[in-house]
């Protein structure tokens, strides 16, 4: 009876250490796709030296990458928005644009911040123009659409394009007026998620979310809202200077509410230091706040820390809840804006290194894949950024089959500029585009990662 007992114990022993093992060791998920380029990365032809917008996955696998690029290139004044349109391979699309890059100008300067793309094939892009530089801080909210070959849609707006000014009629405020954000209706219309900041002195500015409804041929949608613009206000002028925003992310719901996140910055009259902050915040349809979410209407990302926090993702679930990706990792809602208790430590998750987390993705099993930009030195050769991709249980717990104890670093030897945006390609390979520097200028790289099943 003893030996029988030993011999369980020692059985139980042994799988324990071969999955012990293979948890650490024996999975490929996470090293390079050797047939990708050069070990698994691909750089494209895609430069730029002013910003990048966040890609776009169309539904035949190409990814469109919005960036700006100073117009000193066609030996003109100004800054214009490039296109990109690269094929799951890493190649360029040679049917889009020049050699599959569409380079056009809205306006003296303008900034492309998000793409979205058509049942038809037409690209929307939503981003800003200003009249002069972007250090002014007058800047229209801008929206254009292009044919899928990258020519622009002379149909839309006026000669393919709208730029708007959300200055209240008759005011002589400055204004920040940014679209960072697309929805399509069902019916067609297109729905604009961005900021406006109205200055009433040089760095001293109200701030607000706004929602602006577009008809499918670029004309304002007058039954939404005032004209077409609902607008709520997110910082006074009382305790905090809100000077420059990042961007916004927008998903809806099955129950067609609106989600939001907004990113500001600020400066605190009472600690004069200054803070990146997001707000998630939920609309009901017709664009008035639905007060059942969160606090009131919203969830503030930096409640519980003594330092600002942003939001660079939010994501969509299945069940209708929210995955939103701060600077610290995850952050995961239930459908009205609580924090999800069966998740990580009520609902959030620390990347457990010295990272910036970018973006996220779920794949089939609902694991999570997270991108973050780390920031290291090698003592005596140079400073750098690094991408670092880790992954996630559906319960936030860190996944040990992936890489190495959870995250893959992918190390260039050079300046990373953010930590990468991803998409699942066939539930198989994962797929990270981001930023890499140049002495003269930067690149879009693409790396195709392996997946475990």
């Amino acid at each position: 009876m003893r030996a029988l007992l030993v011999g369980r114990i020692l059985v139980l022993l042994y799988l324990l250490a071969s999955f012990t093992h293979g948890q650490l060791n024996s999975a490929p998920a996470g090293r390079p796709d050797p047939s990708f380029g050069e070990n698994g990365i691909v750089l494209t032809k895609l430069t730029f030296n002013r910003s990048i917008g966040q890609p776009t996955k169309q539904s035949d696998g190409k990814f469109l990458i919005p960036t700006s690029v100073s117009a000193e290139i066609i030996s003109e004044s100004g800054e214009l928005s490039r296109i990109g349109r690269v094929m799951p391979s890493g190649e360029h699309d040679p049917g889009f644009g020049n050699g599959g890059i569409a380079l056009h100008r809205f306006g003296n300067f303008s900034r492309i911040y998000s793409v979205s793309v058509l049942a038809n094939g037409k690209i929307l892009l939503a981003g800003q123009s200003s009249v002069s530089d972007f250090y002014d801080a007058d800047h229209d909210l801008l929206v254009a659409r292009l044919n899928a070959d990258g020519t622009l849609d002379t149909s839309f707006g006026t000669a393919g394009f709208i730029i708007k000014d959300l200055r209240p009629q008759g005011s002589n405020l400055q204004s920040n007026d940014i679209a960072s954000a697309l929805l399509i209706e069902p019916d067609g219309k297109i729905l604009v998620g961005g900021v406006s900041m109205r200055f009433a002195e040089p760095g001293l500015a109200t701030s607000y979310s706004v929602l602006l409804k577009l008809n499918s041929d670029g004309t304002v949608d007058t039954g939404f809202g005032n004209a077409g613009l609902r607008e709520l206000q997110i910082t006074d002028r009382d305790d905090r200077i809100p000077f420059y925003r990042r961007g916004a992310i927008m998903v809806r719901q099955s129950s067609g509410k609106i989600v939001k996140s907004v990113l500001f910055t600020e400066l605190s009259l009472t600690s004069q230091l200054v803070e990146t902050r997001s707000k998630i915040v939920r609309f009901h349809g017709n664009g008035e706040l639905d007060t059942s979410f969160g606090k009131s209407g919203y969830v503030d990302l930096s409640d519980g820390f003594d330092y600002g926090v942003w939001a660079n993702d939010l994501l969509l679930l299945p069940n209708d809840g929210l995955l939103a990706v701060p600077v610290y990792g995850l952050f995961k809602l239930t459908p009205d804006g609580q924090p999800d208790p069966e998740f990580g430590q009520n609902g959030q998750v620390l990347n457990g290194f010295q990272a910036f987390s970018a973006s996220a993705v779920i794949d089939a099993a609902g694991r999570i894949y997270l991108s973050n930009s780390e920031t290291f030195t090698v003592p005596g050769q140079f400073s750098s950024q690094r991408a670092v991709i880790s992954r996630y249980l559906p319960n936030g717990a860190r996944d040990l089959r992936f890489g190495r104890r959870g995250f893959f670093a992918i190390d260039f030897r050079e300046s990373i500029t953010a930590g990468g945006w991803l998409s699942i390609i066939d539930d198989e390979q994962l797929l990270i585009i981001s930023a890499k520097d140049l002495p003269s200028s930067s690149k879009i790289f693409v790396a195709k990662r392996l997946l475990t099943k």
